[in-house]
């Protein structure tokens, strides 16, 4: 899938998304609310993750920067 594909889809997503949202249908609305408390919950589990694992990788560099010069 090329870039322009990528852009493409997310601009056709980004458009029913904001069609769903303008429609006031309430049913419409609660797939939107859902869809974008997954995306959130993904993406916070991920930057979770990532906070975890920095001090590991700060050790882990010190520590071979140590044994190196050493």
């Amino acid at each position: 899938m090329t870039k322009m594909d990528e852009e493409e889809e997310v601009d056709a997503y980004m458009d029913r998304m904001d069609s769903m949202w303008k429609s006031g249908d309430p049913e419409q609305l609660a797939v939107v609310a859902a869809s974008f408390m997954l995306s959130m919950t993904y993406w916070h589990n991920r930057a979770k993750l990532h906070m975890l694992l920095h001090p590991l990788f700060f050790l882990l560099g010190f520590c071979a920067c140590y044994f190196l010069v050493k």
